[in-house]
């Protein structure tokens, strides 16, 4: 009898092991179980063939059932049908249950990186984690991780812990320098840091290997765009978009933008456009399409206003970006000297955001043109005692004052 178990376990073991088992071998063995487990009085053996059973009913996804074969044949202390247990509970998803059995496990295991490890990504999971980073660098005191190192990384990057976060993948990636998912962490967290050649650092050793990818060039043009280097952003976005990457909204927004910068405006419409397709509710994206169009002296009523139109009506409550948007508008009217509405749009603008004092120095100049001289006097005095001496439009409102006065005492003195 003892021959027979040990010749059928080991029959099992080898299946359980093998790759691309056939369902129907797993359920063979489940019967045979089964039929052993019946005709066994010996409380041992009927343990060691259940949680052969549980093992066939886990690979068939039957965790529930595998569970409940574990539990009934379990006792304190049984370390084996504990980790078939946790592993259970680990594949159907019941994560307080497998953090529980795997906490236990490495109380009863601390050698066992496994145990410690698949612990330190439940305690991820349930946000915990402060419990994460203290079970990772235990495991990193003994033995050299990637994958524990950039959980921690991950933790830290949850507790908005950018430094710690870059530290730990820094550590990661010594232990495997060949793994892109660790560099995209890495640079991701430079892009957050706002460490542009940082990320140009990082990526320039792989893209030199593989010029092609993908997963590192948006992270290249990006950093190229943040550090004005819009000549050489726009020719990694553009081999993106010869590579196949056609449909990504970054991708095609900081194309367009690189190109504005380039003052090549057909292009950069072309792209922000593009982008406005694949995304429509970006209000910077909005903006951006009609500051190209001014520039292109598009016609403002037929094509620069409806956008500044499109923006206007998805804002939120910023008043930074309330005040550009009408600033737009009046910048427009202003073109086409509608003196009336430019100074209402202006007006809007400077309510929006009272500390761009130079708005005053335009409504004035609106005003002006109005020939409403004393309301326009009003609005470049009033510009006059907040702006700085030296600033872009302070000579212009001195000498529009002085010229002011001299019609408003030319007037008086003819009304006389």
């Amino acid at each position: 009898m003892k021959k027979l178990l040990f010749i059928t376990l080991f029959f099992l073991g080898s299946l359980l092991a093998g790759a691309q088992v056939p369902s129907d071998d797993y359920k063979k063995a489940i019967s045979e179980l089964d039929r052993m487990i019946r005709s066994e009085t010996d409380s041992a053996r009927i343990r060691d063939l259940s949680i052969e059973k549980a093992r066939c009913l886990k690979n068939l996804y039957r965790t529930r059932e595998a569970i409940e074969v574990l539990t009934g044949v379990m006792r304190p202390g049984d370390m084996s049908a504990l980790s078939e247990l946790a592993d259970c509970h680990f594949q159907s998803g019941d994560v307080e249950n497998a953090l529980g059995c795997y906490t236990l496990l490495s109380m009863h295991r601390p050698d066992n990186v496994f145990y410690r490890l698949r612990k330190a990504s439940l305690l991820f999971r349930v946000k915990d984690f402060d419990g994460t980073v203290e079970e990772v660098e235990e495991i990193l005191k003994t033995d050299s991780i990637a994958r524990a190192a950039t959980l921690a990384g991950d933790a830290y990057t949850e507790m908005q812990l950018p430094g710690n976060a870059f530290r730990m993948y820094e550590t990661a990636l010594s232990l495997n320098p060949g793994d892109i998912s660790i560099v995209t962490r890495i640079v991701k967290n430079q892009l957050g840091r706002k460490d542009y050649q940082g990320v140009l650092e990082t990526v320039a050793p792989y893209l030199e290997e593989n010029p092609d990818e993908m997963r590192l060039l948006p992270s290249k043009g990006l950093a190229l765009y943040k550090l004005k280097g819009h000549k050489q952003s726009a020719e990694v976005f553009e081999h993106l978009k010869e590579l196949g990457d056609t449909t990504s909204y970054a991708t095609r927004f900081f194309l367009g933008q690189d190109y504005a910068e380039l003052n090549l405006i057909y292009l950069a419409e072309k792209e922000l456009e593009a982008a406005w397709q694949i995304d429509s509710s970006d209000v910077e994206l909005a903006l951006a399409i009609a500051s190209v169009k001014s520039k292109g002296m598009r016609l403002f009523d037929k094509e620069v206003k409806p956008w500044y139109d499109k923006a206007y009506a998805m804002l939120q409550p910023d008043p930074a970006q309330l005040s550009k948007v009408c600033q737009g508008y009046a910048t427009g009217h202003f073109r086409h000297m509608n003196w009336s509405e430019a100074i209402v749009w202006y007006k809007k603008a400077y309510e929006a955001s009272p500390s761009q004092k130079y708005l005053l120095s335009s409504i004035a100049y609106c005003y002006e043109q109005l020939k409403d001289y004393k309301t326009a006097l009003s609005y470049y005095e009033e510009y006059l005692k907040n702006a700085k001496p030296g600033a872009t439009n302070y000579k212009f409102a001195e000498e529009s004052v002085r010229f002011l006065k001299a019609e408003l005492f030319m007037q008086e003195g003819s009304a006389k």
